[in-house]
């Protein structure tokens, strides 16, 4: 029986070379893929550690690799005609762009309080642009009066994973505090470009106008990376002095995101929405 294939991006392209459709079929083929397989396995393709995805759903075979210079992705079908195939994967997101696993689901401590039950925890939410985004629901800031830390609350499929705290006094070592396991990143806003930025309260600040990830830093895990792939475009706004580390980002990214680097003259969370839609959009 002949099988039927469709895939978003023609052919594919690898670190060692290039790869058809007709490949990638037959490396699944050979797989022999059992009913109801739903899977997080070794990429057959790069090799890469628990990266790929594999289900078989009515008959339906779709596969997906995360890693960031891996492509591969599809749909093998003998139940649909192409046509049909097409209209399926135009209307379903989760086919090919399937998202990321949510390893566990993190249980905030108790003591964590509400950022109204301190001055200085709330002064420093106003004053880096984070209360408009609170406000509007996009993003969930609480109060660490153990650390004394204002602490951004992290989410995927509106599941808490996990939660990043920033010290209130400039003298706290460390700045940023990550409670739980760092496999996600803060996301802030709805908007279907993204920008990366260095912390929690610039994703705060522009998600009025693009949606904000915060890297926590100059470096981009591997881990965010398939939180990523959902986006239309992905931008890179780190501070001057990393501009190096900017581009290193973009050019990572190329391969599966439209990416590109904007230049910045001050931290995001310093503008007004305006000027944050001026210099990012």
């Amino acid at each position: 029986m002949a099988v039927t294939l469709y895939t978003k991006g023609g052919v594919y392209s690898k670190m060692r070379g290039t790869m058809d459709y007709n490949y990638q079929v037959k490396v699944i083929n050979g797989m022999a893929v059992q009913p109801d397989t739903d899977v997080r396995i070794d990429c057959p393709f790069c090799s890469h550690n628990k990266t790929f995805t594999l289900k078989n759903i009515d008959g339906k075979i779709m596969w997906n690799c995360f890693y960031a210079l891996c492509n591969a992705k599809g749909m093998i079908s003998r139940d649909m005609s192409p046509e049909e195939l097409k209209k399926y994967l135009s209307t379903s997101s989760d086919v090919l762009e399937l998202s990321p696993k949510i390893e566990c689901v993190f249980k905030l401590p108790d003591h964590f309080t509400s950022i109204h039950s301190n001055a200085r925890c709330l002064e420093y939410i106003k004053q880096n642009n984070c209360y408009t985004a609170m406000k509007k629901g996009l993003a969930k800031i609480m109060y660490d009066p153990k650390q004394d830390r204002a602490v951004f609350i992290i989410k995927e499929q509106n599941k808490v994973v996990g939660a990043v705290g920033r010290a209130i006094l400039s003298s706290t070592y460390p700045k940023w505090f990550v409670y739980g396991k760092k496999s996600n990143p803060f996301i802030c806003g709805t908007h279907k470009t993204a920008v990366l930025v260095e912390d929690c309260a610039s994703a705060c600040a522009v998600s009025s106008v693009i949606t904000g990830v915060a890297l926590l830093g100059t470096s981009l895990s591997e881990q965010y990376i398939p939180h990523l792939k959902k986006y239309n475009e992905v931008l890179v706004a780190l501070d001057r002095d990393a501009t190096a580390k900017s581009f290193d980002i973009a050019s990572k990214l190329c391969y599966t995101i439209p990416s590109k680097v904007v230049m910045l003259d001050d931290d995001l969370k310093y503008y007004n929405e305006e000027k944050i839609r001026e210099i990012l959009l």
